[in-house]
């Protein structure tokens, strides 16, 4: 019976043994030691977790800027300041209707501590749907017109009219009450992007007195290239 026992014993711990040296060896294949994987799995311990108050950015690029957003993000904890594209921290658009959302510092996505900073670029929603048909400069050399905003091809900037400059330059033997473009930046064929500077030149005729064109043509009724803009 001891002989029988001890027979057992030994089969057990001969099995035990072959066990071992097999696992040994298919670690070794895989190129996996016990050492590395107690280090990978202290690794993955101690790598950190977010804050369960942490607050993700939300994917709103392209997308207008709700008031319900901004209030669920300013409950958390977060500064939420806004820009429009030409740096102004008082963007013309009215939130939860007409802004939408370029850019964002963080970006989406990120998750932020309660107390950061998150700035957000903003653009009007209908000179965003412009640039979204991705526009070319119009020709406008040569055009002219008598101040009613009837030149062919200056409508269509007029929703971009944030982004239009006009310059005046006095020729001899035109008659004030007309304008007529000589100069243009971008070139005719441009892609327009998204807030790029338009300068228009206009030659208009010699005004006694000097002064702007409006100064001496109180009745002249003047485009208002500024009509949605908050810096003219």
């Amino acid at each position: 019976m001891i002989a029988l026992m001890a027979k057992s014993t030994s089969s057990g711990c001969l099995t035990l043994i072959v066990i071992g040296l097999l696992a040994a060896g298919c670690m070794q294949i895989f190129g996996i030691s016990p050492s590395d994987e107690d280090e990978a799995n202290t690794a993955q311990m101690r790598k950190p977790s977010p804050s369960p108050s942490a607050v993700r950015v939300p994917h709103w690029k392209g997308k207008r800027v709700r008031d319900s957003t901004l209030e669920a993000l300013e409950d958390k904890g977060i500064k939420v300041s806004m820009t429009d594209i030409t740096g102004s921290d008082s963007p013309g658009c009215e939130y939860d209707e007409e802004c939408v959302v370029l850019s964002s510092v963080p970006k989406p996505g990120k998750l932020i501590k309660p107390g950061s900073d998150l700035i957000v670029k903003v653009i009007d929603l209908a000179q965003y749907r412009f640039y979204g048909k991705r526009p070319t400069m119009p020709n406008l050399v040569g055009k002219s017109d008598n101040f009613d905003d009837a030149i062919p091809g200056l409508k269509q900037l007029e929703v971009i009219s944030d982004f239009v400059a006009s310059d005046y330059e006095e020729r001899p033997g035109m008659s004030v009450l007309v304008r007529r473009v000589i100069r243009q930046k971008p070139a005719p064929g441009t892609r327009l992007r998204i807030g790029q500077r338009i300068t228009l030149t206009y030659a208009t005729g010699a005004r006694s007195g000097g002064g702007s064109p409006d100064g001496d043509l109180p009745n002249a009724d003047w485009p208002n290239l500024c009509r949605h803009s908050r810096w003219c």
